[in-house]
């Protein structure tokens, strides 16, 4: 029994997606794929758009055998942590062979020297990405731009590509923690990462978030899979979308309640970025109006939402120290892979959650953080269109579908 993983977000899910499991599949030679999902939070440093036990189910009825959670402290994070919190949770559940994911390149030996380049970097890149930054540029620029002056132009280009970074750390995380994990880059169709244009039945997640936030959502039909788009239509002005706005006074005034030094607390605070924050939320009453105050060429808007959304949940201190608190949450899976979820439960080197008696398999740390995901969901059920009461989120059933 082989299985292959993926790190996902879902939000929402689309063609593409689908198309990505049955070549993850395929590539791999795996019977079942276990997709590790943001929950309440993606990495953009928002509300996910649509509620997680929605999207996990989404994503079972297209391809995916089983659906676990990637926490939000690795959810809300830059790529480097995101890649290492998902390919830690595969690694240590035991039933993962491999790891697939989308890639501009394609090309899994050019990503693999990629990862090798940043695990070996030498001294004069490291200077050229210092200078780029002194000049004002964000990390990933510097670094993208330093790259392009040091690296032959085909290894330079991956650097620049949304996906291929991704993967790059993927492949870095894998050899960080000593995984069995194989990489398996998967070519991207249809259109870029966050275009918004279309091409055949593709397009992207962040184009179809336009287009139900603008009121068309009758255009997104073609490029979701059958059944998802009345799924979306019976949520839609009930409890979806959820957005950053609908965060907004909540969020401002998490900023405010905090001194300089929680500020500085926060993930990714560095270089006195505390200080812009805590001037902008006194300045502005919506968070919009505080993002726009501290973006910088530096301080890129993802980074920046993160650092909010971190605030608004409680989040502190760096998500690499919060390893040791990670435990399997399974929030659903195919009737037909019930044996993978046997086999999840004799090789986890972690505990395994699927009902809410399995608290009792925590410790003190993962009580935690299980903690920080009840709040994550109170929290973001509160940016609802209608908001609801809510019941504790780990009292739901496991999905079977």
């Amino acid at each position: 029994m082989k299985s292959v993983g993926i790190i996902a977000e879902y939000n929402p899910f689309h063609n593409g997606h689908a198309y990505q499991l049955q070549k993850a599949k395929e590539a791999s030679g795996a019977d079942f794929a276990v997709a590790v999902m943001s929950g309440d939070f993606v990495q953009r440093g928002e509300p996910a758009m649509f509620e997680k036990r929605l999207r996990a189910r989404w994503a079972l009825e297209n391809g995916a055998d089983m659906v676990i959670t990637l926490p939000a402290p690795f959810a809300l994070a830059s790529a480097e942590a995101f890649a290492l919190g998902g390919v830690t949770l595969l690694s240590r559940s035991g039933i993962a062979d491999s790891i697939a994911f989308g890639s501009e390149c394609g090309d899994t030996d050019l990503l693999c020297r990629a990862a090798d380049v940043l695990n070996n970097e030498p001294d004069e890149l490291k200077a050229l990405i210092k200078s780029n930054i002194s000049r004002g540029l964000s990390y990933p620029d510097a670094r993208a731009r330093a790259f392009g002056e040091y690296l032959p132009p085909e290894l330079a280009s991956v650097f620049s590509s949304p996906n291929d970074i991704l993967g790059i750390e993927y492949i870095r995380a894998i050899r960080r923690i000593d995984a069995t994990l194989q990489p398996i880059a998967i070519g991207r169709t249809g259109v870029a990462h966050d275009s918004a244009h279309t091409c055949g039945g593709f397009t992207s997640a962040s184009n179809i978030r336009r287009l139900i936030v603008s009121g068309e959502s009758e255009y997104i039909k073609s490029y979701i899979p059958e059944g998802i788009y009345e799924d979306m239509l019976s949520v839609l002005g009930r409890t979806a979308p959820i957005m950053l706005q609908s965060l907004s006074r909540e969020t401002v005034y998490a900023l405010r309640r905090m001194s300089k030094e929680q500020l500085k607390s926060l993930p990714d605070v560095t270089e006195g970025l505390e200080n812009l924050l805590y001037s902008a939320c006194r300045k502005y009453a919506d968070i919009g109006s505080v993002l726009t105050a501290v973006k910088s060429r530096r301080y890129t808007m993802a980074r920046l939402k993160r650092i909010c959304m971190c605030a608004l949940l409680g989040i502190y201190g760096s998500p690499m120290k919060k390893l040791d608190s990670l435990f399997i949450r399974v929030l659903g899976i195919r009737r037909e892979a019930q044996s993978l979820l046997s086999a999840l439960h004799e090789k986890s080197e972690l505990p395994v959650f699927t009902r809410y008696g399995d608290v009792s398999k925590l410790n003190e740390r993962q009580s935690e953080l299980m903690a920080l995901e009840v709040r994550c969901a109170d929290i973001a059920a509160l940016g609802r269109p209608s908001p609801s009461p809510v019941k504790s989120d780990f009292s739901y059933p496991l999905i079977i579908v």
